[in-house]
């Protein structure tokens, strides 16, 4: 059996794109003994993984080109974008299953989200551009809302071409079905089913000793400031660190140095328990991950915040904001972790206490958070379940 995945946008191929995602996907379909690579356009990249498929542009909105990969099924990656319609069409006219993988809060429409999606969608538009420019886009969007046949016709389309859509949690699958009920898609429903963003099976617990340490991970580079907050991160890490002075605080990530330069950096920070780290390749990350208490997550939208449910791989309790606009992370809190009421230091230096004393209760059971997420999320598990969906079944492994 062969299964590819496609992600129709010329990203860097080297092994970091074989670590998450798509990429990370079609490795999970290997340890299943499924043939598969990633599909991505050209032109290739002197650093490209083997595993890569480069292809013009053009050959993947072409049939023929899709029917002489000789696949059983593939799985897009598309976010449902109209414009990426007609890739999805030849893989269906190719003879392949299709699979449209989505990445998404949920957030389609006005119309189907109520007054969340103003909420939320001002909230982006402000926090990325500004009140005044922000104000602009936010009432582009709406006008773009009332002309549904200029969108979401074409997007609930596209994703009526494929066999199935996943999205990553189940409020996001509660808000897709009532998206395409909204628009007159009711078929749609039946094929909606949710599917976790693969998780690398190296993200694991082994019994490592839990220290007294928050452990933070994310993309801090100014251009990311709007989404992943870290003046909201840097103030409610000073916060806890000054009332837990046995805990230290781990912030890893590009960008994370230079936040010690930030004009929101606080300088009593200096005096406290705090390690900034820049980027580190993903296999550095497990041995830290298992021998910390708390993740944490000072995001205001995430449509899912993979190093979350890595760090729950590893054993970790989760502390993040009790949002819409984070789905995935409120799954993920529900039985292992704690949300902060209100997007203040305050607030999170409260979740942040609270997890610290489940902890010290011996109420946080790292095998068990390991066990459970690594069940569901690692990259072998995913895999097995896009099987499931596309009533594949994988070959049996020669015991030999």
């Amino acid at each position: 059996m062969r299964i590819l995945t496609c992600t129709p946008v010329r990203f860097k191929g080297d092994h970091s794109f074989f670590a998450r995602d798509s990429g990370l996907l079609s490795v999970g379909l290997t340890m299943n003994g499924i043939e598969s690579r990633a599909v991505m356009p050209g032109p290739s990249m002197p650093d490209d993984d083997p595993r890569l498929i480069r292809s013009d542009y053009a050959n993947l909105s072409d049939a023929s080109w899709w029917r002489s990969q000789k696949a059983d099924a593939v799985i897009l990656c598309s976010w449902a974008m109209p414009e990426y319609t007609p890739i999805a069409r030849a893989i269906k006219a190719s003879g392949s299953k299709l699979l449209v993988f989505l990445d998404s809060s949920g957030f389609w429409s006005p119309w189907s989200n109520g007054l969340e999606w103003f909420a939320a969608q001002w909230e982006s538009c402000r926090r990325k551009r500004g009140p005044a420019l922000g104000l602009l886009r936010y009432l582009a969007s709406i006008c773009r809302s009332c002309m549904p046949a200029a969108f979401d016709s074409p997007r609930l389309t596209h994703m009526s071409i494929a066999d199935v859509v996943t999205v990553t949690s189940p409020l996001v699958l509660d808000r897709t079905n009532r998206y395409a009920m909204v628009y007159g898609f009711r078929k749609l429903h039946k094929n909606v089913a949710r599917l976790p963003l693969p998780v690398s099976p190296h993200m694991c617990y082994k019994g490592e000793r839990k220290q007294k340490r928050v452990i933070c991970v994310g993309r801090w580079l100014p251009e990311d400031w709007p989404e992943k907050g870290p003046q909201l991160l840097l103030a409610s890490l000073n916060r806890f660190l000054t009332q837990n002075t046995e805990y230290e605080a781990l912030v890893i990530g590009r960008g994370a140095t230079a936040l010690r330069g930030a004009p929101f950096y606080p300088k009593s920070l200096d005096g406290l328990n705090l390690r900034l780290l820049n980027y580190l390749h993903n296999d550095e990350l497990p041995s830290l991950f298992a021998t910390s208490r708390i993740s944490l997550c000072s995001s205001f939208h995430e449509s899912y915040h993979i190093a979350s449910f890595e760090a729950a791989c590893c054993g970790c309790s989760i502390v993040a904001l009790r949002s819409p606009d984070l789905p995935a992370l409120q799954f993920l809190a529900e039985t292992n972790g704690t949300l902060a009421s209100e997007e203040t230091p305050e607030a999170f230096t409260e979740a942040l206490n609270e997890e610290a004393k489940m902890w010290d209760r011996g109420l946080r059971s790292p095998d068990t958070t390991a066990r459970r997420w690594q069940s569901e999320t690692h990259a072998d598990n995913v895999a097995a379940k896009v099987l499931e969906l596309l009533t594949l079944q994988a070959a049996p492994k020669d015991t030999k």
